[in-house]
Protein backbone atom coordinates (compact mmCIF):
# COMPACT_ATOMS: atom_id res chain seq x y z
CA UNK A 1 0.00 0.00 0.00
CA UNK A 2 2.84 2.40 -0.75
CA UNK A 3 0.82 4.04 -3.54
CA UNK A 4 -1.04 6.63 -1.42
CA UNK A 5 2.13 7.43 0.53
CA UNK A 6 4.00 8.17 -2.69
CA UNK A 7 1.11 10.31 -3.94
CA UNK A 8 1.20 12.41 -0.76
CA UNK A 9 4.96 12.75 -1.06
CA UNK A 10 4.54 14.03 -4.62
CA UNK A 11 1.79 16.42 -3.50
CA UNK A 12 4.18 17.75 -0.84
CA UNK A 13 6.90 18.27 -3.46
CA UNK A 14 4.48 20.15 -5.73
CA UNK A 15 3.31 22.35 -2.85
CA UNK A 16 6.91 23.04 -1.83
CA UNK A 17 7.83 23.97 -5.39
CA UNK A 18 4.84 26.30 -5.67
CA UNK A 19 5.68 28.00 -2.37
CA UNK A 20 9.31 28.47 -3.43
CA UNK A 21 8.27 29.91 -6.79
CA UNK A 22 5.80 32.28 -5.12
CA UNK A 23 8.45 33.43 -2.63
CA UNK A 24 11.08 34.08 -5.31
CA UNK A 25 8.52 35.99 -7.38
CA UNK A 26 7.91 38.23 -4.39
CA UNK A 27 11.65 38.80 -4.04
CA UNK A 28 11.87 39.85 -7.68
CA UNK A 29 9.02 42.33 -7.20
CA UNK A 30 10.75 43.67 -4.08
CA UNK A 31 13.98 44.15 -6.06
CA UNK A 32 12.11 46.01 -8.80
CA UNK A 33 10.56 48.28 -6.19
CA UNK A 34 13.97 49.00 -4.66
CA UNK A 35 15.44 49.77 -8.10
CA UNK A 36 12.60 52.21 -8.77
CA UNK A 37 13.15 53.89 -5.40
CA UNK A 38 16.89 54.14 -6.12
CA UNK A 39 16.24 55.68 -9.54
CA UNK A 40 13.98 58.26 -7.89
CA UNK A 41 16.71 59.08 -5.38
CA UNK A 42 14.76 57.65 -2.45
CA UNK A 43 16.97 54.81 -1.36
CA UNK A 44 20.32 53.06 -1.68
CA UNK A 45 21.29 51.05 -4.75
CA UNK A 46 19.96 47.50 -4.26
CA UNK A 47 22.12 44.41 -4.68
CA UNK A 48 20.40 41.66 -6.66
CA UNK A 49 22.87 39.01 -5.49
CA UNK A 50 22.34 39.78 -1.80
CA UNK A 51 18.57 40.02 -2.13
CA UNK A 52 18.32 36.72 -4.04
CA UNK A 53 20.64 34.93 -1.60
CA UNK A 54 18.39 35.94 1.30
CA UNK A 55 15.24 35.09 -0.65
CA UNK A 56 16.59 31.70 -1.70
CA UNK A 57 17.47 30.75 1.87
CA UNK A 58 14.16 31.82 3.38
CA UNK A 59 12.25 30.42 0.39
CA UNK A 60 13.82 27.00 0.83
CA UNK A 61 12.90 26.96 4.51
CA UNK A 62 9.29 27.93 3.77
CA UNK A 63 8.99 25.48 0.87
CA UNK A 64 10.38 22.59 2.90
CA UNK A 65 8.11 23.44 5.83
CA UNK A 66 4.91 23.60 3.76
CA UNK A 67 5.80 20.57 1.64
CA UNK A 68 6.60 18.57 4.77
CA UNK A 69 3.42 19.64 6.52
CA UNK A 70 1.25 18.68 3.56
CA UNK A 71 2.97 15.29 3.19
CA UNK A 72 2.76 14.62 6.92
CA UNK A 73 -0.94 15.53 7.00
CA UNK A 74 -1.60 13.12 4.14
CA UNK A 75 0.35 10.32 5.77
CA UNK A 76 -1.39 10.88 9.11
CA UNK A 77 -4.75 10.80 7.36
CA UNK A 78 -3.85 7.49 5.70
CA UNK A 79 -2.72 6.03 9.04
CA UNK A 80 -5.89 7.24 10.75
CA UNK A 81 -8.10 5.75 8.03
CA UNK A 82 -6.26 2.42 8.25
CA UNK A 83 -6.85 2.31 12.02
CA UNK A 84 -10.57 2.86 11.51
CA UNK A 85 -10.91 -0.12 9.15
Amino acid sequence: MAGPLVVWLLVGVVVGSAVFDWWMGGAIRDFQLRVAQFELGRGPEPSLAALMADARQSGLVRAATWGGLVSAAGWLTIAWMRMKT
